[in-house]
């Protein structure tokens, strides 16, 4: 049985490794694109944060003057009532973050002016107003995370072989 277990699991796993199977973050980067020259507007900004982790993570690595340069147009977030109650008082709430970004390579554009998108809905309890406030807090870090996720997966895909004209 120990034996049949074995092969079990040995064929398991090269069935893994033959679909292309990757753990997220693990995405090979060329190297032609391990080093990104991030410019935002000035100011603190999570998104610099979540950006610098998600790429860093990924094998990319934020220098001042690099080949690739990642430039940050614009970034807009927004709220706004998606449901009402019977007596008109907010129920739910829509966050909203908008990134419009480039990136280039001299004078060539690999992504022209893009924009990265997400939405989320919460809930929203009057008698809570704490834990709500904490609740959008972290909602806005993951949409971060996810815009970041966003544009990292656009930037690898711009720089591989058959994405280029």
């Amino acid at each position: 049985m120990t034996v049949r277990l074995r092969y079990l699991l040995l064929v398991l796993v090269a069935l893994l490794a033959g679909c292309g199977f990757q753990l997220r973050g693990a995405a090979g980067v060329p190297e032609s694109l391990r080093e990104l020259e991030l410019v935002m507007p000035a100011g603190r900004s999570v998104l610099r944060t979540e950006l610098g982790r998600t790429l860093r993570s990924s094998g990319i690595e934020l220098v001042d003057s690099a080949a690739q340069r990642l430039e940050i147009l614009e970034e807009k977030q927004g709220r706004r009532t998606a449901t009402l109650t019977g007596d008109i008082k907010a129920d739910e709430y829509e966050l909203r973050t908008e990134v419009h970004f480039q990136v280039s390579r001299g004078d060539q554009l690999l992504i022209p002016p893009s924009v990265a998108r997400t939405e989320r809905v919460y809930t929203h309890d009057a008698s809570a107003l704490t834990a709500k406030n904490e609740q959008e807090a972290l909602l806005r870090r993951e949409m971060q995370q996810d815009i970041a996720r966003q544009i990292l997966r656009r930037y690898l895909a711009a720089g591989t072989p058959s994405a280029s004209p």
